[in-house]
Order: structure tokens, then C-alpha cells, then sequence
């Protein structure tokens, strides 16, 4: 580009100028200002700016044509000492040289030193290392004699001086250095002086002095005492045997950890780093392992091979970590976790009791007996709520007391009558709510009135499994096992099959004897293995919410029975008489004649449910902080008044507000009620109850009545005299109370009512309460 002058409106134009980069590649440095901008040789100024470099070598700083010593540097400023080839009344300019490119700055005045003295000299320091607060004594030349006359600094941050002469000043290391060498200098006489050797900041090492506890299991929660620790968690880092642990809160003196999960039985060393460096606590943390703890075992007999399930706590997820003995005896352990083993009742074992043991981490816990049955002993009744009972068969047979198979008492029994040379059969047949798993001894125990039961009398009966009502499996006649009397009795016979299909249900049934008419005795079914769990109802949600008697609805969860007779549901213990639907998550009711506010409950084989908020039987006032109630007459009402509004609005039902109206006048009273916590949503009856003080209202009696919903201020819908609903209350409510309002169809946040003059006499109204959805028995 072409330079010009001008001067006094004429310009000349010279050459061209072209502009590099520099000559280095960077960016030109800028100067902003020097501090102090005045001094005598040998003052620290400070230079801000841009564009200086990081490197203090990599800058040039000149007082005019003298080069100055950089003593510290950063991108954006540079500490220089005054040189001391300039005198006292020199005025210079400071430039910065980066990359071959100079900033000029401001211009700096050398002065003789403030008052004539000569500048500091420091011989040495010492000590020359120490932490913060150490007091450093620095020797020399030319200091202050007082304290004030010196400033001493430890990497440019200022310290307090304790005490001071011309020769010797003893300065404290400032508490804000950080560890690591750090230059000392002193300023004295306007002039400044720098040691020539470093101080070095040390920190020091934390020390423990004790841990508690010393012992527990991993997850405790152990403190650490001591001094020197970091302030906070992240400046500590504490290890158990070598191991990381968290930490949940820290101080200078003290830290608590968390003894790691994955540590293992035994002493280890805690160790605590802080500042770089650790230290280990004078005593060993013992990590204990608790000893196992056995709640139950299921079942508590059966035969050899059978699986046994252990429930209790501190067993060890993996398998080989657990010993199961039954008497001493090792079992076989299936599976595991932490609360629970599987095992197989070792085959060595003989009929009789023997004690449950679990061993982990060489700690054993003693469990219950379990008692080894012999091969074909009945096992597992099939009795209770989640068992049911069906018979039938030839028309000359009978049964008495069938519900006796099921009762739950295995000395209880039902008596099967088979009349002589009968055509056809007769049977019974036991269901288990519950799936029952193939391996067990599954059948009926039975006597015969005429004796036991042979070979020859086995050929009449049959066994037959199902499920879900499909046949599983069926034996009959010598195929059966016939275990001839049952452990404690003389005449009991356990007739079975070994299962190899699940089932839930089994059937024995009774074919023609011959001979002579027979009774046989069915005492109990049994499945041979436990049957599952059938899992009991849970209630998500009911809805609506309330309701009056007769209203549909809707329960849903999960386990319900699949059929409404597998079902009983009740409303505050009133019992549904009408199931509209069901499945396994939804139940569609009425409620019930007779309800309650209360609980909904779903009984079924699994169990009970109960809903965890009540259904509400009937109309529900509106309450609480969140409304409020004003009532006011309005028109010319003289004599009319209106009083205790609140009672509107308070949680005691048979408080009212009243309205006082005189015969004859043209003017009206009201109440409101406005809803500040929510909009109400239309769809619902909204009004209020009332009553007439001394008479009942009829239809005849609204004509001067209105009822109207506003939202925001603005009036949503009104509704007078005769399109007013005029609704006896619920049952067990004064029959001279009445609800007059009418159907909405938008929101609104306030209800309004007001009452005029009846024909012939005064009126005083009570105003009961303010329903946003009223609900009512027909």
C-alpha cells in the first residue's frame, strides 16, 4: 500500500509499504501498561499486554536503548527489573520484543531511590525450604529498619514481616503458596532485591493416628483421625489392602471410608494419600465375612433325591462356596444365591430325621429337621383354599362328606358307595390351584370297609393326571402301586404312580366289584411334589374412584381369576353380588347395595389384594385450603342476611351457611365458592346442598333459585327454577336436605348459588356444601 503525508491540506504520496507477518509467524505484541511507571534502578515493573511469550527468554524488554532482566512471564504479562546502567532522571521508553516484532509502551522516570538510599542487597535466606507459616530469616544489605520501611515477597505473593533491621528481616511464608520452589525477594528504599537462592514450599505428610472400627464387614463405614488430610473427598484417596475405597466426607483431620465390596475375610493395612504422599494407619482394619443365618426349609421331608430349598441369608451366590449336610451327610447343591440353596436329599440316606446344615466361609448355620420318608410315602396333600373338589359317575353311587378330601385334615374322609356288579364307575377327582412338577408319588389314600385292598380289588380302580383339563397320564389295576398301610394307621393304603408329566389335577376312579356292595373311605389326594405357588392378586387401580351403588367398575392388576366365579370382590367388606367380567388383570363389578366408603378388595386362590386408596360410596363435598367462600344479598333485600360462610367449606357436613330472605323483597342472597388449587372439569353435577329451614323444597320452591359456574371471573353456564336437578340426598343423610344444581359440560373454578323470596312467608336457607361431581342413588 502507498504511504502519504500530509500537512496543511496538501498530501504527498511516497512508495508502497507491504505489511508480513511479522517476520516470526506470530501475533504482533500489544502493550497496555507498565506498573509502577516510576522507580529507581533495579524496581520489578509489571508490563500487561498481549502476544508476550510464556518463556521469559523468548521476550526482549528495553528501558530506552538498556535491555532489562525478565524475571517472570506469561502471554499477558512480563515482570522486568529496572537496569542498572540507567540513572536517576532518565526517561525512557519500555518496549517488549516477541518474534521479531516490538510493542512500545508508556515511558518509565528512574528516580534516585525515593530519598537517596542505596538499593537492597539479600545474602541469603534461611531456612530454604519449609511449609507455609515457616519464618524465614533474610540477611543483606540497605533493608528498612522498621518493618514497614520493607515488603517482602515469596513468588510474588506478599508476606508479613515479624521483625526488621538494615540487616537481617524475618518474613512468615504466606499460607496461599502451594508446594514447589518459588523466588523471594525484598523491596526496600523504593528498590527491589531478589535471593539468590529459591525457597521451596513443602506440605506436609498426613499422619493417621487411629481408625474406627478396626474390624467389620465390607460396607462398614470406618473414620479415619488424624492431621494433614486433604479439606475435601477428592483431595484424600484411601485404600483398604491395596484396595480403592469411597469416600464420604473429609476434613483436615478427619476422613470416613467405606471398607470396599470386593475385599475378602482377613487383616489389611489402610492406607491415606493426601498432598502426594501417605500414610498408613497404626492398626489393620479385619474385614469379617457374617456367618450364614438358615430362615427355613422347604419341604421339611420327603424322600431321597428330593430337592430341598434353603432360604435364609449370607449364603454365597456361587455353589462350591456353600457345604449342605443333612445329619453330617453332604448333599448335592443345585443352585444358589445369597438367600437361597437348592439341594438334593443325599441316597444314602435312610428314613428318619436328620438336621440341616449350611456351611460358608468356615461358619455353619443349623437349620430344621428334615425328615427322609420311605419310597411311595404320600407326600404334599393337595387340601385348602387352592384345592377344589368334583365326583360323579354311575346313578346307583353315592358320596357323603366329599369336602372332607380337601379339609385339610388327613384323618378326615369321604365315603364312596359302589353298589355289587355295578355297569359303569364312579369317581372323584382333587384340583390344585397350583401346578404340581412330574418325579413324586402322586394318588390317593384309601380304605376299604372290607379290608385292604388287594391285587384283585386293584383292578377296579384307575389314576389319571390332568391339566388345564387335558389328560396327562392314566394307570389302573396291578400297574398302580399299592402302599398296604400308611405310616400310623392299620387299614390306610396309599395307591399311586410315580408321575413323569405335570399336572394339577388327579382322579381316582372306582370300576365294578364283585361280590358284594362296598364302601370305600378317600381320606386325601396327594401330588407327590409341592405344587407351585399360585401367585396372589395385586390391584393397580380402580376406576372411577367413587361412586354410588350400582356403578360399574373397573379393577385392574395382575392374578386375578381368569373366570368371575374364580373371584370375590368387596367394597369396605360388602361383597360383590354382580361380576360383569374377568380376566387375569381386569375385573368389572357393580358396587354393591349396602356399600361403604372404604378399601376394594380381590380375593382369590393366590390370596387377597387390597386398593390402596378408598373407593368412595356416594357424593364427596369439596374441601380443604385451597377454596374459598363468599356470600353477600344482592338487590334491594331488606332484612336479608347471610352468615357463616366458611361452614360451606368446612370438613363437618352438618354445618351450613345461612341465608335469611324476608317475604316480599326483590333482591336475593348468594354464597360462592371458588376453587384457587384446580379448574373442575365439566361432565359433572355441580351445585350445592341446601335445606329450608322449617319445610322440605319441592319443585314449586326453586323458581327463585340459580345456579351458576364462572371460570376465570367470566361466567361459564347458569341454569334456574325448573332445569335445576332437585335430588334427595344419599341414604343415611337428613331427608330434608336436598341437592340443586345441574349437569356441566365445561371447567369452571367457582359454583354460585343464590336463593330469593318464597310466595307467602320469610325463608331461611341452609347451604350445606359445594360438589363439583355429585353422584346419586336412585
Amino acid at each position: 500500500m502507498a504511504v502519504s503525508v500530509t500537512v496543511n491540506s496538501q498530501t504527498a504520496t511516497g512508495p508502497d509499504f507491504t505489511v508480513t507477518d511479522g517476520g516470526g509467524g506470530g501475533e504482533a505484541p500489544a502493550i497496555d501498561a507498565i506498573d509502577p511507571t516510576e522507580g529507581p534502578t533495579g524496581t520489578a515493573v509489571t508490563i500487561t499486554g498481549t502476544n508476550f511469550s510464556a518463556t521469559a527468554g523468548d521476550n526482549t524488554v528495553e528501558f530506552g536503548s538498556a535491555t532489562a532482566t525478565v524475571t517472570s512471564a506469561s502471554t499477558t504479562e512480563l515482570v522486568a527489573e529496572v537496569p542498572s546502567e540507567l540513572s536517576a532522571g532518565d526517561v525512557v521508553a519500555v518496549s517488549v520484543t516477541v518474534n521479531s516484532q516490538t510493542a512500545t509502551g508508556p515511558d518509565f522516570t528512574v528516580t534516585d531511590g525515593g530519598g537517596g538510599g542505596e538499593a537492597p542487597a539479600i545474602d541469603a535466606i534461611d531456612p530454604t525450604e519449609g511449609e507455609v507459616g515457616t519464618a524465614v530469616t533474610i540477611t543483606g544489605s540497605n533493608f528498612g529498619a522498621t518493618a514497614s520501611d520493607n515488603a517482602v515477597a515469596f513468588g510474588g505473593v506478599e508476606a508479613s514481616i515479624n521483625s526488621a533491621s538494615e540487616t537481617e528481616v524475618v518474613a512468615v511464608v504466606p499460607n496461599s503458596l502451594g508446594a514447589g520452589a518459588v523466588d523471594v525477594t525484598l523491596t526496600a528504599n523504593g528498590q527491589t532485591a531478589t535471593s539468590p537462592q529459591q525457597f521451596t514450599v513443602t506440605v506436609p505428610a498426613p499422619v493417621i493416628d487411629a481408625i474406627n472400627p478396626t474390624e467389620g464387614e465390607v460396607g462398614t463405614v470406618v473414620t479415619i483421625t488424624g492431621s494433614n488430610f486433604g479439606a475435601t473427598a477428592g483431595d484424600n484417596a484411601v485404600a483398604f489392602g491395596g484396595v480403592e475405597a469411597s469416600i464420604n466426607s473429609a476434613s483436615e483431620t478427619e476422613v470416613v471410608a467405606v471398607v470396599p465390596n470386593s475385599l475378602g475375610a482377613g487383616a489389611v493395612d489402610v492406607t491415606l494419600t493426601a498432598n502426594g504422599q501417605t500414610a498408613t494407619a497404626p492398626q489393620q482394619f479385619t474385614v469379617t465375612v457374617p456367618a450364614p443365618v438358615i430362615d427355613a426349609i422347604n419341604p421339611t421331608s420327603g424322600i431321597v433325591g428330593t430337592e430341598v430349598t434353603i432360604t435364609g441369608e449370607n449364603f454365597s451366590s456361587t455353589i462350591a462356596e456353600n457345604t449342605v449336610t443333612f445329619g453330617g451327610t453332604e448333599a448335592t447343591v443345585n443352585s444358589a444365591s445369597e438367600t437361597e440353596l437348592v439341594a438334593v436329599v443325599p441316597s444314602s440316606l435312610s428314613p428318619g430325621s436328620y438336621t440341616v446344615e449350611v456351611t460358608v466361609n468356615s461358619q455353619t448355620a443349623t437349620g430344621p429337621d428334615f425328615t427322609v420318608l420311605e419310597e411311595g410315602t404320600p407326600q404334599f396333600p393337595i387340601t385348602g383354599s387352592n384345592a377344589s373338589i368334583d365326583y360323579g359317575g354311575c346313578s346307583l353311587c353315592g358320596i357323603t362328606n366329599p369336602t372332607n378330601v380337601i379339609d385339610g385334615n388327613t384323618d378326615n374322609y369321604a365315603t364312596v358307595n359302589l353298589p355289587l356288579s355295578i355297569s359303569s364307575s364312579y369317581w372323584v377327582s382333587v384340583e390344585s390351584a397350583g401346578n404340581i412338577p412330574a418325579g413324586g408319588s402322586a394318588g390317593f389314600v384309601v380304605s376299604n370297609e372290607g379290608g385292604l385292598i388287594g391285587l384283585d380289588l386293584l383292578e377296579g380302580i384307575t389314576l389319571t393326571t390332568y391339566l388345564d383339563g387335558a389328560v396327562q397320564e392314566t394307570i389302573s389295576d396291578a400297574a398302580l402301586l399299592n402302599l398296604e398301610v400308611v405310616s400310623g394307621t392299620t387299614d390306610r393304603q396309599f395307591i399311586s404312580f410315580q408321575t413323569s408329566s405335570e399336572f394339577d389335577e388327579i382322579r381316582i376312579e372306582f370300576g365294578s366289584l364283585l361280590g358284594a356292595d362296598s364302601d370305600y373311605f378317600v381320606f386325601a389326594a396327594y401330588g407327590g411334589m409341592e405344587a407351585e405357588p399360585v401367585p396372589g392378586p395385586a390391584i393397580s387401580s380402580v376406576s372411577p374412584e367413587r361412586g354410588p351403588e350400582g356403578t360399574e367398575v373397573t379393577i385392574t392388576g395382575d392374578n386375578f381369576g381368569a373366570t368371575a366365579g374364580d373371584n370375590t370382590v368387596t367394597f369396605d367388606g360388602t361383597t360383590v353380588t354382580n361380576i360383569l367380567s374377568a380376566s387375569e388383570t381386569e375385573l368389572v363389578v357393580e358396587v354393591p347395595t349396602g356399600a361403604t366408603t372404604g378399601p376394594v378388595a380381590v380375593t382369590t386362590s393366590g390370596g387377597t389384594a387390597t386398593s390402596t386408596d378408598d373407593f368412595v360410596v356416594g357424593a364427596v363435598p369439596l374441601t380443604g385450603s385451597g377454596l374459598s367462600a363468599t356470600g353477600d344479598t344482592q338487590g334491594v333485600c331488606l332484612g336479608c342476611d347471610v352468615t357463616n360462610t366458611s361452614n360451606v367449606i368446612d370438613s363437618d357436613g352438618d354445618n351450613f351457611a345461612s341465608i335469611d330472605i324476608s317475604l316480599g323483597v326483590g333482591g336475593s342472597g348468594y354464597v360462592a365458592v371458588e376453587n384457587t388449587a384446580e379448574v373442575m372439569s365439566g361432565g359433572g353435577q355441580a351445585g350445592f346442598v341446601i335445606a329450608l329451614s322449617g319445610g322440605t323444597l319441592d319443585l314449586s320452591l326453586i323458581e327463585s333459585v340459580t345456579v351458576e359456574t364462572y371460570l376465570d371471573g367470566t361466567l361459564q353456564e347458569s341454569e334456574s327454577g325448573s332445569a335445576l336437578l332437585l335430588l334427595d340426598l344419599l341414604s343415611g343423610t337428613s331427608t330434608d336436605r336436598q341437592f340443586i344444581g345441574f349437569e356441566t359440560t365445561t371447567d369452571f373454578d367457582q359454583v354460585v348459588i343464590s336463593l330469593g323470596a318464597l310466595v307467602g312467608a320469610d325463608a331461611t336457607y341452609e347451604v350445606y356444601g359445594v360438589y363439583d361431581d355429585y353422584f346419586v342413588t336412585e
